[in-house]
């Protein structure tokens, strides 16, 4: 009878540390990943219910990406970007759809490095801008990847979420 508990023990132990295992990434979100979300939708959604800086950019060059962000073409399926020209400003609007998800992880990497970026641009020159860049994060929805990069970046975040 001990043996039958503690193994019933063990594995009610095992299935507890499984569950909470994990990799500890919140960012990604698997709700809907099969979406097809209309990049250039969003960006209008966006545009009219945030106030953008004037002298927002739209880039829509792959080869800006690359420019930009280190983005291959190969890696997107489709982007929407609108980026502050002015350089007193760190405004910047991010969505890209991914390839596969090999692309996902090189274009997450790319836009985690130009957040970091802008942080240290902006530290020492504006940092009023600093603060805005420093509470901004990339995320990810299944095969999308954002990079909001303004004060309104929480309301900017929750309409694109409402995409899936």
């Amino acid at each position: 009878m001990k043996k039958i508990f503690c193994t019933l023990m063990i594995l009610s132990l095992l299935l507890v540390f499984c569950a909470c295992a994990g990799n500890g990434d919140t960012t990604t979100t698997t709700s809907n990943v099969n979406a097809n979300v209309d990049l250039k939708a969003v960006m209008t959604e966006i545009e009219g219910a945030v106030t953008l800086p004037e002298n927002m950019d739209d880039i829509t060059a792959t080869d800006l990406l690359m420019q930009y962000y280190g983005i291959k073409e190969q890696d997107v399926k489709q982007f929407a970007v609108k980026i502050n020209g002015t350089g007193i400003q760190c405004d910047e609007i991010v969505m890209v759809e991914a390839t596969d998800a090999d692309a996902l992880e090189r274009i997450k990497t790319s836009l985690n490095n130009r957040l970091e970026d802008v942080k240290n641009q902006m530290n020492n020159y504006l940092p009023d801008q600093y603060q805005i860049a420093a509470a901004c994060k990339v995320e990810t929805k299944g095969n999308y990847v954002t990079l909001f990069i303004s004060s309104d970046a929480t309301r900017m975040a929750e309409i694109f979420g409402s995409k899936f």
